[in-house]
């Protein structure tokens, strides 16, 4: 799978899954302690996603009960997102909840989380 970024991170493609070097400071970055507390913590796994403003927000995958929460929250798509972005969020910059630019920016990254995992359908 190759990982395209919209803004300059150093490389142009991360197809490894490897944390690509960032060519900017990130705002609310956790120190490689906390990612490595997190990443104890939560067994689903985390993730992070930057905004081209040059802010950082970390999240937990998110399980069954916090997919269910966020699509039970109300009909209006940008409502679930932010269910699931306040249920996943683990730390970061506390700026992308007040921006709403930034905020339907990371919301719209959050929607492949909902989506789940790869899967393929074969007919027999």
């Amino acid at each position: 799978m190759r990982r395209h970024f919209l803004f300059n991170t150093g490389e142009k493609e991360n197809s490894g899954g490897e944390q690509p070097e960032a060519a900017i400071e990130w705002i609310g970055k956790a120190s490689d302690e906390q990612i490595a507390e997190w990443k104890k913590k939560y067994p689903l796994g985390i993730f992070y996603i930057g905004t081209e403003e040059g802010h950082i927000a970390y999240f937990k995958n998110p399980g069954r009960n916090e997919v269910n929460c966020a699509l039970r929250k109300t009909a209006q798509p940008l409502d679930r997102l932010e269910e699931l972005f306040d249920l996943t969020f683990i730390g970061g910059s506390e700026e992308i909840r007040k921006n709403d630019t930034m905020l339907m920016g990371v919301c719209n990254k959050l929607q492949t989380k909902m989506d789940g995992s790869m899967a393929v359908l074969v007919n027999l």
